[in-house]
């Protein structure tokens, strides 16, 4: 995240900060630091009638927008958008309108906020933090299922969602369920090799491997096998390593919410304690 300008206020008041979203992590924390009645200025577009009135073109408006409901993210094409009420005086939209903001990439926007909390000012803070790096992966996944994630002290960062179907152990379907389960451990193989860095110049410190079941094994194993196979050396020594890099963590389901129960597991503490 790019801070063009200073935040106009200390912990506790009002103010204003114009930030730069370099990336879809940008996004994110924007996603997080953005409440309703903050005030976002930034550009919109709006398509607008020409003078006749009989063609329409589409333009874009600098506005300023009293947030009027949470921030919705869509992270597979990395743009935050923020639904609003117009608060600037133009010819081209009504003070007072709905208007939602379109948030992408390489977008500069000003938040305004009248009460700069301590959760708002250490999201700022790290925002800031050109150096700041997620030094802890988690895969929180389930039969068929599976989420790659990194993790920093305020977030979790979705990279990579995984869905394959698997045929059930019995039925006329249950002969496919092996090459099914196969493909489906291929996949979220490739996700972790594209999402998480493994090499010896990598940050990350631990990954968690979460699920019920024995569905984190068995994909332990298959990644161990493939590293083997591959001549992945570097997925190989992660997998191996002393003292782990990936850690297996037993959870009551393989959805996105287990991942708060995984790192409440002793093993998962210890290993961070030492990460963070």
């Amino acid at each position: 995240m790019r801070i063009i300008s200073k935040l106009q206020a200390a912990k506790g008041e009002g103010g204003q900060v114009t930030l730069e979203a370099e990336n879809a992590e940008d996004l994110w924390m924007l996603y997080n630091l953005i409440a309703v009645d903050d005030t976002m200025q930034g550009t919109v577009s709006r398509k607008l009638k020409s003078e006749d009135g009989r063609a329409a073109e589409r333009r874009k408006l600098t506005l300023a927008l009293a947030v009027s409901d949470p921030p919705v993210l869509d992270i597979d094409a990395s743009i935050l958008r923020v639904k609003g009420n117009n608060l600037t005086q133009s010819q081209f939209v009504h003070k007072g309108a709905s208007q939602s903001m379109d948030i992408e990439c390489n977008s500069r926007v000003t938040l305004a906020k009248q009460d700069w909390d301590a959760h708002a000012w250490e999201l700022l803070n790290e925002a800031a933090d050109q150096t700041r790096t997620q030094d802890v992966a988690a895969i929180v996944m389930q039969e068929g299922h599976a989420s790659v994630c990194l993790l920093s002290d305020h977030m979790t960062i979705v990279k990579a969602s995984v869905t394959h179907g698997i045929p059930k152990k019995r039925g006329a379907a249950a002969a496919g369920r092996p090459k099914a389960i196969s493909k489906f451990y291929g996949s979220v193989l490739e996700a972790v090799l594209e999402h998480i860095p493994l090499d010896g110049n990598s940050h990350i410190k631990a990954v968690i491997v979460a699920s019920p079941g024995f569905v984190r094994d068995e994909w332990l194993a298959y990644a161990k096998a493939e590293a083997v196979r591959r001549g992945h050396k570097d997925l190989l020594k992660s997998l191996t390593s002393v003292p782990p890099r990936f850690i297996s963590v037993h959870t009551s389901h393989g959805n996105l919410g287990a991942l708060s129960e995984a790192l409440k597991d002793e093993s998962v503490l210890a290993v961070l304690k030492d990460a963070k």
